[in-house]
């Protein structure tokens, strides 16, 4: 069953934080979309939407008996705590977001080594992760792994974030020419170079960029883009882009009609700047 909740209401556009302090956050046009599609018996995927504040987080967790979906978990609200509780950053220091963004991450790194020394159980659980945060007329994205942010301009689909995985790094490296090529030689899809839960030292990539009138974000888990190839993404929000929530509904249709193999999370996300 999809599950669209968790969502706050957003700010009228152009208003700051709810407090009248710090950067201004635009108001957001908002679907989300989660589901724990046609394979799997439980939902290892976790989103967490603070449109007041212009935050987006979604996570994919791993990890056996339950412990992916306690990572995710876990790690979705250590960053989302950790960004409300930075809520008076100054307006006008994009470096200082970024920063900030970056710790955030990495402070959710350590509360999953910090689960796992209380419950050992959960040895070998970790998660991807991608966070948003919007602000100033930027929209400002930390990753780890394979989870995905991409940004709809002008007819174009352009991916933010480049995946952490095996398959990403042979490609980089020219040893493939094609995804499709790496996964006909035999290469796993599923094995990351990057995670939350794995090293206490994380490395956590971050950029930021402008946002224009009518651009449209999409944060997603994996279970969508290995069902739906980057052409397809495009094809359909150039056809349904205008609607969001339909949009999003039509993403995740076609992920589970697709083979549904894994748990999918669609958030779309149109700055109203």
């Amino acid at each position: 069953m999809s599950d669209s909740t968790g969502i706050r209401a957003a700010p009228e556009a152009g208003d700051t934080r709810p407090d009248g302090r710090g950067p201004r956050v635009p108001a957001l046009e908002l679907a989300v979309r989660c589901d724990v599609g046609r394979v799997r018996r439980s939902n290892q995927d976790t989103y967490r939407v603070d449109a007041e504040r212009g935050i987006l987080v979604v996570a994919d967790g791993m990890g056996g008996h339950r412990a992916g979906e306690v990572a995710s978990r876990i790690a979705a609200d250590a960053v989302l705590e950790r960004l409300i509780g930075l809520d008076d950053s100054p307006e006008g220091d994009p470096a200082g977001a970024l920063a900030r963004l970056g710790r955030a991450v990495e402070e959710a790194n350590a509360a999953l080594f910090g689960a796992i020394a209380q419950s050992p159980e959960l040895q070998g659980m970790g998660t991807t992760l991608v966070a948003v945060v919007f602000s100033d007329g930027h929209v400002y994205h930390a990753h780890v792994g394979d989870s995905r942010l991409y940004r709809w301009r002008d007819g174009t689909l352009e991916p933010l974030t480049r995946d952490h995985s095996l398959v990403q790094s042979l490609l980089d490296r020219g040893v493939f020419a094609s995804r499709e090529q790496a996964r006909a030689a035999g290469v796993g899809t599923h094995i990351l170079t990057r995670g939350l839960g794995v090293e206490k030292k994380l490395d956590v990539e971050l950029g930021s960029h402008p946002v224009e009138p009518g651009d449209l974000y999409l944060l997603c888990t994996d279970g969508l883009t290995n069902m739906i190839d980057d052409p397809g993404l495009a094809e359909l929000l150039g056809e349904h882009g205008h609607d969001v929530q339909w949009a999003a509904e039509q993403l995740l249709h076609l992920a589970l009609t697709g083979g549904g193999v894994d748990n999918v999370t669609v958030v779309l996300a149109r700055p109203l700047v």
